[in-house]
């Protein structure tokens, strides 16, 4: 995968969390895994990410779902876009390997959000402060909680905006 590539599903993801966060569509976190593409020809087109997650019948339940979960959410957020900057899973960057962590499951998200936060010390060297400032709010600085609607326009200021801006200086469009 290209690096241009990898910024234009970063771009998906993220607008894509801050159009949905509040509808039934996007109740659930997103890992890599909840990443699709579509195939043309036996190939995927990764210039066309979909995001494949459970939906939620009621508003209300989806309200419900959501209203704690905002820091999850966020992390979430930001370890695929490390996944993206980096171009493999978080379970193959080095932190993961040193650490020598084979975790139980519900020990699983802590440990995945230490190593990001190791993981991002090298982001603003490898993608520069743009991205680096993104992955940081996502991980360190977002919201416990989904309260009116300041996370939306900081999640639009701080991690959609410099993440377009690093897509467009890779010459997209979008």
């Amino acid at each position: 995968m290209r690096r241009s590539q990898s910024y234009t599903i970063a771009l998906a993801i993220c607008s894509s969390r801050l159009q949905l966060q509040s509808t039934a569509w996007a109740t659930e976190v997103w890992t890599s895994s909840d990443i699709n593409f579509p195939l043309e020809g036996g190939n995927p087109v990764l210039e066309k990410p979909y995001i494949q997650t459970q939906f939620q019948l009621s508003q209300a339940a989806a309200n419900r779902a959501s209203a704690g979960m905002a820091d999850r959410l966020f992390v979430c957020l930001g370890i695929l876009l490390l996944e993206l900057c980096y171009r493999t899973p978080i379970e193959h960057c080095e932190w993961w390997q040193k650490l020598g962590w084979g975790v139980a499951q519900e020990l699983e998200p802590l440990h995945r959000s230490i190593v990001a936060g190791k993981w991002l010390d090298k982001v603003e060297f490898e993608e520069g402060p743009e991205m680096a400032s993104a992955i940081r709010w996502c991980l360190q600085e977002s919201p416990q909680v989904f309260q009116g609607e300041q996370w939306r326009r900081d999640l639009a200021e701080r991690v959609v905006l410099p993440v377009q801006n690093c897509y467009r200086y890779l010459g997209g469009s979008g």
